[in-house]
């Protein structure tokens, strides 16, 4: 590639796939790269006309992927690339006249995973070189596991990062998902702190959550259905903030929520088919959360454990047969809509003095005479 051919890059914004520079020792600048937002990996290997990496812009660049720069002989700095944004992995290395390059001089350092020091000597030369390779901790895309084929490469996504700003999904239902995460494989997740969703669907392999340990924030929703040997949620115990909704569906052998302790606040908490589960013991501290719905879970009898709740956008309690204790709930000041059907509760005493933009409530057994029985009952 002349220069002539490499300057009809200027107008280039996107590429979608790889972008390589290798061999081209007539190219002195990458300024015709000046407009270059977007790339999946970015290789420059043995360009040994270039001095400096002057022309990518970091701050408008994005690297989905790797950026290699390697075997560079002529390479003096790469200070032009402090601030770039990767997501995958970091190599610099064999760049004989850059002193100090590193991925960490450009703040890429992140978590070093492999560090290889090879010496190669004979009677008259000595050369050492140093490859660094490392991990942003920050990943900048979702990392979507549907089928059995995906979960090495998800893993493999997943492992070292701190924060992944897109969704995390493991899905493992009907043809068209099959992606069965492993207790192993999960375990190795320890250090993931944010994510903007997590989906676990369809598994047959977790008993826990273990792996998940670390994670604090969830900034969307987050999903476990149907997971036919998840037990308890115990490992999400540092877990306190879900921005959307906490979606528990169909979970039949999980009996306990202790793990919530330290969930302070969520969008939403919606639990159903989950008959194991006979109390909200472990969400003491969730004070804040806009909807509250429990339905279809025959195990639940109380709804002790639920921390105190001041208002809430919609309550609904619907098909809890075994539901005799609402007590939980008598902090409640305010419920835009009330919706309480099918459940075992013999009175709502708990709710009186309470103030509702809609209400519906029908119970199958109630003494009005003594005790609040239907929603004019709560304003009385």
């Amino acid at each position: 590639m002349g220069t002539t051919t490499f300057d009809t890059f200027q107008d280039l914004k996107y590429v979608e796939g790889d972008f390589t520079l290798r061999n081209q020792d007539a190219v002195t600048s990458l300024a015709p790269l000046s407009r270059l937002q977007s790339v999946d990996s970015l290789v420059i290997d043995d360009m040994d006309g270039l001095t400096n990496l002057s022309g990518l812009d970091p701050a408008r660049l994005t690297i989905s992927g790797d950026l290699r720069i390697v075997n560079n002989d002529n390479l003096v700095s790469i200070s032009d690339l402090a601030g770039l944004a990767v997501t995958g992995f970091c190599v610099i290395a064999n760049n004989p006249s850059c002193a100090g390059c590193t991925c960490a001089s450009i703040g890429l350092g992140g978590q070093e995973t492999t560090s290889t020091t090879t010496t190669t000597s004979t009677t008259t030369t000595s050369t050492t070189s140093t490859t660094t390779t490392t991990i942003n901790p920050v990943y900048n895309s979702w990392v979507r596991c549907r089928l059995d084929t995906d979960l090495t490469s998800s893993i493999d996504l997943l492992q070292g990062r701190r924060q992944v700003t897109g969704d995390v999904e493991f899905q493992n239902f009907g043809a068209s998902y099959s992606c069965n995460v492993d207790p192993t494989s999960f375990g190795t997740l320890t250090e993931l702190e944010n994510v903007n969703a997590l989906v676990i669907t369809g598994n047959t392999l977790l008993p826990t959550l273990s792996g998940m340990d670390g994670l604090t924030r969830i900034e969307n929703n987050f999903v476990l259905r149907s997971n036919t040997l998840l037990s308890n949620v115990d490992a999400l115990s540092a877990l306190t903030y879900i921005g959307g909704t906490f979606e528990l569906r169909s979970n039949a052998v999980l009996s306990s929520l202790a793990g919530l302790s330290s969930l302070g606040y969520a969008g939403a908490l919606t639990m159903r088919y989950c008959d194991g589960v006979t109390s909200l013991n472990g969400l003491s501290s969730l004070t804040a959360v806009g909807t509250l719905s429990l339905r279809d879970s025959d195990g639940l009898t109380t709804l002790e454990g639920l921390g105190p709740i001041a208002s809430l956008d919609l309550l609904e309690l619907d098909g809890l047969v075994s539901l005799t204790n609402i007590s939980a709930l008598s902090s409640l000041a305010y419920v835009e809509d009330l919706v309480i059907t099918d459940t075992g509760l013999t009175d709502v005493d708990a709710l009186v003095g309470i103030g509702y933009g809609f209400c519906d409530i029908t119970l199958d057994s109630c003494d009005p005479l003594n005790h609040a029985c239907d929603c004019s009952a709560l304003t009385a």
